[in-house]
Formats: C-alpha cells, sequence, structure tokens
C-alpha cells in the first residue's frame, strides 16, 4: 500500500503507533510515539474502557506529530486465532462464500461471533484421494467480534480512519525479515499482560498461540513478596535488585525466578506442541521482543531452556529510518516496542499477496455507504449546479420575453396614437395582447427550485442527510396549469428525497415536521424506511415525498404582465 500509513498497537499498558511510507522503494519510518494507559483499561489485549484508550489516541496523535490519520489496528487475545488448513481446492469468491462452514470444525469460536479473513498459502495440493478434488491450504485468520468491535468504537471515537485490522502475531513475523534457512524460527513477544508467539518456515506462517502470561506476572510476584507498590516492583524487576539490601534483594531474585521460570515453561510447552503436531524437526532460531525482555536475566534464560538461538528483535531491520524526531538513544529506549507497530503499518506491502484484514462485514458496509453518501452529496451539488444552470437560461428567457413585450407595448401605444389613421389598429392590439399572455402562460407555473431547496435545508433536522432529490412536474394544460387535478387543487408538481435519519423514527418524524413548514410544500409523506445502515443502529434509511405547491412558484410572470 502505497503512501504513508500508521501501524496502532494498543497494549495493556500503553498505545503505541508508527508511521512509515511506502512509496515502491525501501519502507521509511518517519514517526513513533506511545502514550501510557491506567491500569485496567486495556486488560488481556481487550479494550475494556474504550473512553480511556481514545482519549490517550487523541494525546497519541497530538505529541506524535503524525501525517496521516490511516491506521491498521493490531489485535492480540486468546479469542484471536491464526491457523493454516487444508481445504477443498476453490477460487477466492467461493472459499468466502463457504468459508462459515469450513471454519467452524477449525476454530473455537461460533462462526456467527466471529470476524473470518483468510489468505492462500499453496493453491494447489495433491489429495491422497485420487478420486476426491485437489485441495488448498490457507492461513485462516478469526477474532470475536465484540472484542475488535471494542477495538474499532475507541479508535474512531478518536477520529482516525481504520483502513485494516491485523492480527499482531503476524505483523510481527511483517517487520522480522525471513531467512533463508532449513529450519523454523519464531517470533516471540513478551509484554504486560500477553505473550504472543508467531512460528514460520520461510515465508510461512505454521503457529500462533497467545498466552495469557506477561511481564505483569513477574511485576506482581516482586509486589505480593516484598509489598512493594507495582512502581516499585517494576523498577526492582528490570534492575534485579541491584542496590538493594542483601536480604531484598535475593528475595526479589527467587520471586522473579519462580514466575520467570513459569513464563519459560509456558513458551518451551508452546514450542513443544508445534514441533509434536508438525514435522518440523526443530524451532532454530528465536526473536524477542516486548517490554518484559528487559527484565535481567530472562533472554539468558530462555536461550538456557530453549536450546536454540534466541536474540533481541531489531525492529528497523525492515525499513529505513528517516526524520522520525528522535535520537539514537530514543530509538534505543523504544525499541522493543516498534515492533508490532512497525509490522502493522506494512500491512499491504507482501507483494501480490492478499494482506488479511478482520474488518467486520458491517463495518466494510458502512464504510460503503459513507462513500456512496459522498457520492450523493456530490451528486446533488451537481444537481443544484444544473439547477442554477436552468435557472439562468430560464431567466435569459424571461428577460427576453420581458424585452419583447416591453417593445410590444411600445408599438401598442404607438398605434394607439395613429388609431384614427389605421383600421385595423384595434387587431393588432388585441394580437399583442395574446403574444404577452402566451408569454406568461409560459412561465405561469415556474418555480424557484433554489429558494425551494433552501428552505429545505434550513429547516431539516440536523441529524437527517439528504442523499438524493428527484423532481417531477406534473403535464400542462392549455390554460397554464398543471393538469389531472381535481377541482380546487393547485399541485405545481412533486419532489422526491432519499434520506438518512441518525436518530431513527423520531428524526423521521422531525423531518416531515420540518416540511409542514415550508410554504410551497403540502401533504408530505415518507413512503418506505428501513432501519440500520450508514448512520449507526438506530438510524433509519427512507423515502419522503411531498407536493409543490403554488407558493413555491417564481414571480416572473407577473413581472412579465406587468402586475410587479
Amino acid at each position: 500500500m502505497r503512501g504513508p500509513l500508521i501501524g496502532l498497537d494498543i497494549g495493556s499498558f500503553a498505545v503505541r503507533a508508527a508511521e512509515v511510507s511506502n512509496d515502491g522503494g525501501r519502507p521509511t519510518l518517519h514517526r513513533f510515539a506511545q502514550v501510557t494507559l491506567p491500569p485496567g483499561a486495556v486488560s488481556d489485549g481487550e479494550v475494556v474502557d474504550a473512553q480511556v484508550v481514545s482519549a490517550a489516541l487523541r494525546r497519541l496523535w497530538s505529541d506524535g506529530g503524525f501525517s496521516s490519520r490511516r491506521v491498521v489496528v493490531g489485535v492480540s487475545s486468546q479469542r484471536v486465532i491464526v491457523r493454516q488448513a487444508d481445504v477443498t481446492a476453490m477460487s477466492d469468491v467461493e472459499l468466502r462464500s463457504a468459508l462459515n462452514f469450513e471454519a467452524q470444525e477449525l476454530i473455537p469460536i461460533p462462526v456467527d461471533e466471529a470476524v473470518l479473513d483468510f489468505q492462500v498459502i499453496d493453491p494447489v495440493l495433491p489429495n491422497p484421494d485420487p478420486n476426491s478434488p485437489p485441495n488448498m491450504r490457507i492461513l485462516l485468520a478469526a477474532a470475536q467480534r465484540d472484542m475488535v468491535n471494542k477495538h474499532l468504537a475507541a479508535v474512531r471515537s478518536a477520529d482516525l480512519d481504520v483502513v485494516a485490522v491485523d492480527p499482531i502475531a503476524l505483523a510481527m513475523l511483517r517487520a522480522v525479515p525471513a531467512v533463508p534457512v532449513g529450519f523454523a524460527e519464531a517470533v516471540v513477544s513478551i509484554g504486560g499482560d500477553l505473550t504472543t508467539i508467531a512460528i514460520r518456515e520461510g515465508n510461512s506462517t505454521r503457529f500462533v498461540r497467545v498466552l495469557n502470561i506477561g511481564g505483569s506476572d513477574l511485576t506482581e510476584a516482586l509486589s505480593r513478596e516484598l509489598a512493594l507498590n507495582v512502581q516499585s516492583a517494576e523498577d526492582l524487576k528490570r534492575r534485579s535488585a541491584n542496590g538493594a539490601p542483601v536480604a531484598v534483594a535475593a528475595q526479589a531474585q527467587s520471586a522473579l525466578s519462580l514466575r520467570m521460570g513459569g513464563l519459560v515453561d509456558e513458551i518451551r510447552g508452546s514450542l513443544d506442541f508445534f514441533l509434536a503436531q508438525t514435522d518440523t524437526e526443530r524451532v532454530g532460531r528465536i526473536i524477542l521482543t516486548g517490554g518484559a525482555i528487559q527484565t535481567e536475566g530472562l533472554v539468558s534464560r530462555l536461550e538456557a531452556a530453549l536450546g536454540s538461538s534466541v536474540e533481541v528483535a531489531n525492529p528497523l531491520a525492515a525499513v529505513a529510518v528517516g526524520r522520525t524526531g528522535l535520537s539514537e538513544t530514543q530509538l534505543r529506549q523504544s525499541a522493543p516496542y516498534m515492533l508490532a507497530p512497525v509490522g502493522l503499518a506494512l500491512w499491504g506491502t507482501a507483494g501480490n499477496q492478499r494482506p488479511i484484514s478482520l474488518m467486520p462485514k458491517e463495518v466494510l458496509a458502512a464504510r460503503r455507504q459513507r462513500q456512496q453518501a459522498g457520492l450523493g452529496v456530490v451528486a446533488v451539488g451537481a444537481v443544484a449546479a444544473l439547477l442554477v444552470v436552468v435557472t439562468g437560461v430560464r431567466a435569459v428567457q424571461v428577460s427576453q420575453a420581458h424585452s419583447h413585450a416591453k417593445s410590444a407595448e411600445a408599438t401598442v401605444a404607438t398605434l394607439e396614437s395613429q388609431k384614427s389613421t389605421f383600421n385595423d389598429v384595434a387587431a393588432v392590439y388585441s394580437q399583442l395582447q395574446t403574444r404577452q399572455q402566451l408569454y406568461v402562460t409560459a412561465v405561469g407555473h415556474d418555480v424557484d427550485w433554489i429558494n425551494l431547496l433552501n428552505q429545505i435545508t434550513a429547516a431539516m433536522p440536523a441529524d437527517v442527510t439528504i442523499a438524493t432529490v428527484t423532481v417531477q412536474r406534473p403535464p400542462v394544460a392549455p390554460g397554464g396549469a398543471p393538469s389531472g387535478l381535481a377541482a380546487g387543487q393547485s399541485v405545481d408538481g412533486t419532489i422526491t428525497f432519499q434520506a438518512t435519519a441518525k436518530g431513527g423514527q423520531e428524526s423521521v418524524a422531525n423531518w416531515l415536521r420540518s416540511l409542514a413548514t415550508i410554504p410551497g410544500l403540502q401533504n408530505a409523506w415518507v413512503e418506505g424506511s428501513s432501519e440500520g445502515g450508514a448512520g449507526g443502529p438506530k438510524s433509519v434509511t427512507f423515502n419522503s415525498d411531498a407536493q409543490v405547491t403554488p407558493a413555491a412558484e417564481s414571480n416572473r410572470a407577473q413581472t412579465i404582465g406587468g402586475t410587479k
């Protein structure tokens, strides 16, 4: 994806964002910033307090100096699933239609509660049964819909434009360049509440697991054991009790060692599970990231326990560094927190491979409706411009008619003065009057549409948006008035609106009341409506008609007739 894109990682203790531009060459990092969250705003990777998170995001954009509001939002929790699956070979369109049936056997989430997407890894695999069609291998991603919607609510409340929702496990792999080796490699992010493990072979994602254990467990162990507040325990954890009394240092080391052993065992157990479920011989390279890796002794403890090469991730390996506004020291200090945001900002850069996005269908549909509404506004503007042009043409015609009428009046005056010398003056005068009446008839029911539309716009409720306006004029009888009307009726046409009321049926009622206040309209009604749409769950899309009365007519006929 070309142009600046911002990866947004909503963590347990901070919101972090990285802006990366990709204009066809090497992606370039332009900005990175983070804002701390209060405890409890996000728990186990899920937004708990959307208002607090939204406020932090607004501050993040204010402080970070980002040039765009287009974001890829990362999600990671035990309710986000990523796994490989073999299914019957079919086209992308067919697979998307069949995904709900295929996925029910593959994910531990009810399909009607999940957001699903896929990526084709191998389009054709031989089927062991020669009488059956070939298979294909896909990477299937799924997430609990309500968890994704909570993320989106917080982000949209901060006036950010969500381009995609990406599993953080895939973003981490994207930010670490693959090494062409003959063994699997794992990227392990040890955050505050969660540890995310992603394993790949070459460029193929093989395994993803999210553990509900992280650096905060180590901090809590110290806090309980030494009766410290969280901030003091966090500081002691990172400096490994250096400078503390001997007894305190020993107690801290004991508490850390016990809980660190549990974390290491969970990571090793996940790697062992992957190896047991696949034909892969070993995980030869392990890349670590996340704030918890700053805990003294954790990296060496993992290396000793896992028996593999363990290294700390370089979040800048996949990007060039532009003018970030950060010093070398600040970049180095931010490195443990940058990998996921950078990877999210690289979404859509994997060549011809379609990226996965867990954006709910209803959100995509609402976005399309907003785009269509924008086009509708443009169309209304075009109609208004056309009306202006038509009005201008009519004005010229009226002016010409007025000029002709004035000329005719002058002629009549001349003939009146010469009445005694011309016997047929009366006949000529009658003809001139008839011609003048024809001009009056031509514009006798001319509606001032610009003024009428302005009156409607001024009176309509603020939470109603007009998508289209259609005008229908009745046929004109020889006498100049609309035909086909009952005795006593006088209607110059019908105006039809297609609109959306964000406040539900009450807003529709307010719409009808507003039309009733406009002198040029009568008998306003709603033909049909449907709930839901671009305005939200309570919004109503409806069609409304009203009759245009003579009160909406212009005064051009009177002007030509000489009465005004």
